[in-house]
């Protein structure tokens, strides 16, 4: 099936990767859920590639560090892409391709860490 236009490459690897172990054609309520789990997954790629340029923290309104509003927003779009997954879709492939993208962040977060140091 073909991906929905306006993905970008991460939703278009995200698709790939769901639509190659499963046929959806059949069931467009999963198609929808797939589709904005896609648009998600390019809405998490693009805060990545913003928070790579920022710093970790940022001044808060009374003039404390706070974590980096590009990371705390990742942070909720990858809980957001979790939710998007129903689990009876025989989730290993899903939890597969979804633990990868959070092992790349946290591998990212942290290799920022040490450098921060």
């Amino acid at each position: 099936m073909r991906s929905p236009a306006g993905l970008g490459d991460a939703g278009k690897k995200l698709w790939r990767s769901i639509d190659d172990v499963f046929d959806f054609t059949e069931e467009p309520g999963k198609v929808h859920i797939l589709t904005q789990a896609c648009r998600v997954s390019d809405i998490i790629a693009e805060l990545d590639e913003a928070a790579d340029e920022a710093p970790l923290t940022v001044m808060g309104s009374m003039g404390q560090p706070v974590i980096s509003p590009f990371i705390a927003e990742a942070r909720l779009q990858r809980a957001l892409l979790a939710q998007l997954y129903p689990f009876d879709w025989r989730g290993t492939a899903i939890l597969a391709a979804l633990n990868s993208v959070v092992g790349v962040f946290l591998y990212q977060f942290l290799d920022r860490l040490r450098e921060d140091r």
